[in-house]
């Protein structure tokens, strides 16, 4: 069985402070959420395994394919930052077109705007929304969809895997006082 996401032998250092180092991991379909107290590394793992930051030692596989080795591993991965990527100045719907076009997906399903109640955002500037409505627009462009094939017809080598999202969020985790991330691969 081919795991949607796998770090093997990942090491990461800031100066002379270790972060983590030969750290495996593997996941298979399902919700995992890290928790820790803050410095603990979890964006920093978080980072590696989106293909964000390059790892200082290891490598991240995606569905079987290294994520430093071409674009089909990096396509294949959602990544929801924490902080807004976004300008103020654009809209709901321009900032989901934008990355509808960046990542050659289909935009997202009508269900998963009402069921984000973003519908009626769609207008609205970034910079008149608040925090969690800003917050669900990134949810709701993590969770679009990917490519259903390639442009010349053949099957994509990613239809049968499972885009895997990595959501950077500090209010996630067990409990309001915990900071927290969560991978949903």
């Amino acid at each position: 069985m081919t795991m949607l996401l796998t770090a093997e032998g990942l090491g990461m250092r800031y100066g002379g402070q270790v972060v983590f180092e030969d750290l495996h991991l593997a996941f298979c379909a399902g919700a995992v959420a890290l928790v820790g107290p803050n410095g603990a590394g979890k964006s920093t793992l978080l980072a590696l395994l989106a293909g964000v930051d390059a790892p200082q030692a290891g490598r991240v596989l995606v569905c079987g394919h290294d994520l430093a080795r071409g674009q089909g591993a990096r396509a294949a991965l959602a990544w929801v930052p924490d902080a807004s990527v976004a300008y103020d100045f654009m809209t709901g719907d321009e900032f989901l077109r934008m990355v509808q076009a960046l990542r050659g997906c289909d935009g997202p399903h009508r269900a998963l705007l009402e069921g984000f109640g973003i519908g009626a955002y769609l207008g609205a500037r970034f910079g008149d929304m608040l925090l969690g409505t800003r917050k669900k627009f990134m949810l709701a462009a993590g969770l679009m969809g990917g490519r259903a094939g390639r442009a010349d017809g053949r099957a994509d080598q990613w239809h049968r895997c499972r885009r895997p999202r990595i959501s950077d969020r500090s209010d996630w985790g067990a409990g309001a006082r915990t900071p927290g991330a969560v991978l949903d691969p």
